[in-house]
């Protein structure tokens, strides 16, 4: 059934088409007719008429100045791209100090190419509904029904969610989730990089240490990476321990033990059960996938007196100008990711989007960089 309201959203969004049709018609600094005459041209209200008005000035198509009337503004033309961000990435218990540097990115990116390029940038922080991945903000909602949104670029939100913006006929580029088009991390290198430098620093038993996800008492998921890291070992001529590989969740399921929530507790409590329990094989080497952690187990190798570059060598995915690891960095082999470089694969895949080019790639995976502090 049809509501009063939805009747009026519905023709007020019709008549935003209007007059801004009307405005690309005119072109830049032409005067728009007076408000009688649109309300008689559209055959609409003033309540109506300056709810539109009121959204089309916000959004820089037009301009009113007192006492001579209404102008298309010279910014018509400007392209509006929105940046989106699930906001459960930065309050999670887990939340990585990650999810704000690259926030802070797309606020430096953006600012930087307003100044070069003719585009217009809104930020939102946006908390998920559960059970509805498709669900947009209102604002976000009204501006795309009103066709004055160009482009978005959204960080961690499900496929669903992209497709449902890109069927509405605006490119949607993603990052930490899926869509049609992808930006992600290169976490195989991680992986490759870090056997390769394990190897050549004369470890003999290289372990692979990954993070557990937990979603609730029966729900986690651990990276897969065995068949990968196994590839990578016969590579360098080590041999594959499949005893080596490990996740909290691995030994908290065999132990029946309560899962750590944070990834610095996984790192600790992992390392605590892996170096005290002589049933269980040591690693000389360990590649962790992820520098919280890498700092969880840093904690635990302190406790139990364990020196890194000595007794044990690491090789830690980390992320460039994150103080996480900053003061243990002495003795450990650092592969980096830069959050700016994300953003700009991101900028650059929807600037093809944006004009009607298809990208050679779908996925743009970010190349890591070896950091290395003796």
């Amino acid at each position: 059934m049809t509501t009063p309201s939805s009747q009026a959203e519905t023709k007020v969004r019709m008549l935003h088409t209007q007059i801004r049709d009307l405005a690309y018609q005119r072109g830049p600094g032409s005067k728009l007719p007076t408000v009688r005459e649109l309300c008689q041209m559209f055959q609409t209200s003033r309540v109506s008429l300056y709810e539109a008005l009121d959204d089309l000035e916000a959004q820089n198509i037009l301009y009113r100045e007192q006492s001579r009337g209404i102008f298309v503004s010279q910014k018509i033309y400007r392209k509006s791209i929105c940046i989106v961000l699930d906001t459960s990435l930065l309050l999670r218990t887990s939340a990585s100090p990650f999810w704000g540097m690259l926030w802070g990115h797309f606020a430096a990116v953006t600012q930087q190419r307003s100044q070069i390029k003719d585009e217009y940038y809104t930020m939102h922080l946006i908390s998920r509904v559960p059970g509805n991945d498709t669900q947009l903000p209102e604002e976000i909602e009204r501006l795309i029904q009103t066709e004055c949104i160009h482009g978005v670029l959204a960080v961690g939100f499900p496929a669903a969610f992209n497709e449902h913006i890109m069927s509405r006929g605006v490119p949607c580029v993603t990052f930490a989730e899926g869509g049609n088009w992808m930006v992600g991390l290169n976490m195989i290198e991680v992986l490759r990089l870090g056997v390769k430098c394990l190897t050549e620093q004369g470890c003999q038993q290289i372990g692979l240490w990954n993070t557990t996800f937990w979603q609730g008492d029966s729900n986690v998921a651990v990276p897969s990476y065995d068949g990968l890291f196994a590839s990578f070992l016969q590579t360098y001529r080590q041999t594959f321990h499949p005893d080596l590989i490990q996740s909290i969740y691995k030994l908290s399921a065999a132990q029946s033990s309560l899962p750590f929530q944070t990834f610095q507790e996984q790192g600790y409590q992992l390392a605590l059960q892996v170096f005290t329990n002589p049933a269980l094989p040591k690693p000389d080497g360990i590649v962790s996938t992820d520098d919280m952690m890498t700092d969880g187990l840093l904690a635990a190798f302190q406790t139990l007196g364990i020196r890194v570059g000595e007794d044990v060598k690491i090789a830690t995915h980390a992320n460039k100008s994150s103080m996480m690891l900053f003061k243990h960095m002495r003795g450990m082999t650092v592969i980096e990711f830069d959050p700016e470089d994300i953003v700009h694969a991101m900028f650059s895949m929807l600037d093809q989007l944006l004009v009607g080019q298809t990208p050679s790639q779908r996925v743009i995976e970010i190349a890591p960089s070896l950091l290395s502090r003796s």
